[in-house]
Order: C-alpha cells, then structure tokens, then sequence
C-alpha cells in the first residue's frame, strides 16, 4: 500500500499509537484486578490490541 497520502500515513500512526496506549493499559489492568474472569478478559484484549497495532505497522 505505497500510494497513501501523507494525512492516510499520519492516521494509520495515530491508530497504531491508541491500539498500543490500550494495550499497555489493558496488561496492567490485567496484573491489578483479582478476578481471574477479568485477569484474563484484559490480558486477550490487550494482545489483541497489540495485533491489530502490528497489522497497522505493515500498511506503512
């Protein structure tokens, strides 16, 4: 995908950023909460924000 603008390229940054801010933060929810329920609903959300961040990097 080299034909993206440069506003296209700049949002696909933003993006990963979020989905890598979210995933950070959903690890340490993860490692705070005592429900196991909870431990693992974050600890899957955040790698899952973690792979969409990934798949955004390779449309750069």
């Amino acid at each position: 995908m080299s034909n993206l603008s440069q506003v296209e390229v700049n949002s696909i940054r933003e993006c990963v950023c979020n989905h890598i801010t979210i995933s950070s933060k959903l690890a340490s929810y993860a490692n705070k909460v005592c429900d196991s329920e909870l431990k693992e609903m974050f600890k899957t959300s955040s790698v899952k924000a973690e792979q969409a961040a990934q798949k955004l990097i390779q449309l750069l």
